[in-house]
C-alpha cells in the first residue's frame, strides 16, 4: 500500500489520504467504526472516513512464483481519514508517538499524528533511545516516547510523564490516533510494495479489456460463441489464454468498434447496462469474464441486425406495397414466379396443395394458396380475377395473399 502522508492540516484537523485494494475497504470500514466508537466513548472528536471511486493500478503479474514480465491490474480506492489533531494546554501539540521495538530487535514504530510529518525524521525517530525523556531526564527503559513541539523546540517524553509535563493525560486520544495511523499504513500486495500477485480464477487480478475482447473475439471468429454452461465456454478459454500468457495475443479488428458500440447502449435492458458497464471498464476480473466474454458475440449480432435491416430498406425502396382491398375481388395480369406442390392429410384423408407467386404488371406480389394441383410453370403469363385475402409482409416486402383465384 502508498505511504499514508498527510495532505492537508491546520490547528483542529489532518487529514490522511492513502491507497489500498478495493478488496481491503470491507475490513477498513469495520476497523474504522470501532475506532471511531471508542472515541466517542472517551468525549473525542469523532474521525470521519471516506471511501474514492475505484481505478485500477498495474503490477507485476507472477506464475507459479516466477515473474511473467506482465502486468495484470488490481482495482484500488483512495481512503481518505479526517482526524482532529489531539489538544493540549499551551503551545506545546503532540506531534506524533513511538513505540519501542521489543527487546532484541531493531525498528521503532513512529506515527504522525501532528499536523507537520516533517516533526522528526523517520529515520531519527526509527532511532530513538528508550531510555530517553527530555522530560524527567531519568535513564529508564519505557515501551512509548510521545514527540511534542512548541514550533521552537522538540521534544520526546516517556508516555508515563505526559500527565506531569502536560498537566493532562492525553494517552487516550493518542493512543486512538496511532489506531488509526496503524489502520492507513497497514501493508498489503500492490505493485509499490513490490508484492508478487498470482492470479488464480478467482484471485484479485484483471486484465485490460481490449485483451479481453481481442481473446474473446478470435475465440467466437473460431469456434462460435460457447455459453458458460458449456463444457468449455468462451469465459473459460478467454481466462485461461490471458493467465496463461499474453504474448501471442493479437489485436482484433473488432475490438475498437464493439467497444465503443457496447458504451453507447442506452441501458434501459439489463443486458444493455450489462453490456455498458463492461464496456466502459478499464479492466476485466475474472467475475466480469462472462459478459465480456459475450460482448463480441452481441456486436455480431447488432451488424448481422443492422445488415438485415440495410436489406429490408432497399427491398421497401422497390416494394409498391399491398395491392387491392382486402375482401375485394379484382381482375389482375403478372407472370408467375414460383409453383410449390405437395400433399397434406386431413381427417385421415390425403389432399393436394399449390403456392403460386405471381408477380403483377403493376409490381405487386400476391400469392395464392390452392387445394389443387395447378397447371401453371414458372414465367407463364396469366390474367384473371382473385379475392384479397389478407396483406402481411414476407422476408421485409409486402406481400398480399388471395383466394379464389381464376385465370
Amino acid at each position: 500500500m502508498e505511504q499514508t502522508h498527510i495532505t492537508e492540516s491546520d490547528n483542529s484537523k489532518t487529514i490522511y489520504k492513502t491507497v489500498v485494494p478495493a478488496d481491503r475497504v470491507k475490513g477498513l470500514q469495520h476497523k474504522f467504526n470501532r475506532i471511531a466508537k471508542k472515541a466517542k466513548q472517551h468525549d473525542q472528536t469523532i474521525p470521519t472516513m471516506t471511501v474514492g471511486e475505484s481505478f485500477y493500478r498495474n503490477v507485476p503479474l507472477y506464475r507459479d512464483g516466477v515473474d511473467t514480465g506482465e502486468t495484470v491490474g488490481i482495482e484500488v480506492v483512495t481512503i481518505e481519514v479526517v482526524a482532529s489533531v489531539i489538544k493540549v494546554p499551551g503551545d506545546w501539540r503532540i506531534m506524533g508517538s513511538i513505540k519501542q521495538a521489543p527487546h532484541g530487535e531493531t525498528g521503532n514504530l513512529v506515527y504522525d499524528l501532528g499536523a507537520d510529518p516533517g516533526f522528526i525524521s523517520r529515520s531519527g525517530a526509527d532511532k530513538v533511545d528508550p531510555a530517553r525523556c527530555d522530560h524527567c531526564q531519568i535513564k529508564r527503559e519505557r515501551k512509548r516516547q510521545v514527540i511534542l513541539s512548541n514550533g521552537k523546540e522538540t521534544m520526546i517524553v516517556g508516555h508515563t510523564c505526559m500527565t506531569e509535563f502536560m498537566g493532562i493525560n492525553p494517552m487516550v486520544p493518542v493512543m486512538y490516533s496511532e489506531m488509526m495511523a496503524e489502520m492507513m499504513s497497514a501493508k498489503d500486495y500492490a505493485e509499490w510494495d513490490g508484492v508478487d500477485i498470482e492470479v488464480v480464477w478467482d484471485g484479485p487480478g484483471a486484465f485490460p479489456i481490449n485483451q479481453v475482447i481481442d481473446v474473446a473475439a478470435a475465440s467466437i471468429d473460431a469456434k462460435g460463441y460457447q455459453p458458460t454452461s458449456a463444457r468449455y465456454s468462451t469465459k473459460t478459454e478467454v481466462w485461461q489464454t490471458l493467465t496463461k500468457g499474453r504474448h501471442g495475443i493479437k489485436p482484433h479488428p473488432n475490438t475498437e468498434a464493439a467497444l465503443e458500440w457496447a458504451a453507447s447502449l442506452e441501458g434501459n435492458t439489463s443486458f444493455e447496462h450489462n453490456m455498458r458497464v463492461v464496456a466502459t471498464r478499464s479492466h476485466i476480473s475474472y467475475n466480469e469474464a462472462g459478459f465480456a466474454a459475450y460482448l463480441p458475440e452481441a456486436y455480431n449480432r447488432h451488424l448481422a441486425e443492422v445488415a438485415e435491416a440495410t436489406i429490408r430498406e432497399d427491398q421497401a425502396k422497390d416494394d409498391p406495397g399491398h395491392w387491392g382491398e382486402v375482401k375485394g375481388r379484382f381482375e389482375f395480369s403478372g407472370t408467375v414466379t414460383r409453383v410449390s406442390t405437395g400433399w397434406t392429410t386431413y381427417n385421415w384423408t390425403d389432399r393436394p396443395y399449390s403456392w403460386v407467386d405471381v408477380i403483377l404488371d403493376s409490381g405487386h406480389k400476391i400469392t395464392w394458396k390452392a387445394s389443387k394441383i395447378v397447371d401453371l410453370e414458372p414465367d407463364d403469363e396469366i390474367q384473371g380475377k382473385a379475392t384479397v385475402k389478407s396483406h402481411d409482409m414476407w422476408n421485409g416486402a409486402a406481400q398480399t395473399r388471395v383466394t379464389r383465384m381464376t385465370y
